[in-house]
């Protein structure tokens, strides 16, 4: 049986994982990100299901702001991404410019 303490702990330390998470995101250092959410899942299993006699207000407090922490880690993802596509499109379309310019050069 787990204590109610050692959750609360391992609540922080997933609380502040997911910090770090988000501060990498939002330089785009992805692979760290991703490295740390496989620490990170580590301790989630750890952790869950919690013991029952944890303190409720506190645990739901750590779970608000691990969750808004991740929407924000989640959010950084998605603008990179587009961002990407954004990138890799106009790569493609620089492509397709370049290729219709030698098809008329050499034709």
């Amino acid at each position: 049986m787990k204590m109610a303490m050692g959750d609360l702990q391992l609540l922080t330390k997933i609380q502040a994982l997911t910090q770090t998470m988000l501060t990498e995101a939002q330089e785009s250092q992805w692979e760290r990100v991703v490295e740390i959410q496989q620490d990170r899942l580590q301790l989630i299993e750890k952790c869950f299901p919690l013991d029952e006699s944890i303190d409720v207000a506190e645990a739901k407090t750590q779970l608000q702001a691990i969750l808004s922490l991740e929407q924000r880690v989640t959010a950084s993802a998605q603008a990179a991404q587009k961002e990407l596509a954004g990138a890799l499109g106009k790569l493609n379309q620089g492509k397709q410019m370049a290729k219709a310019y030698q098809d008329v050069s050499n034709g």
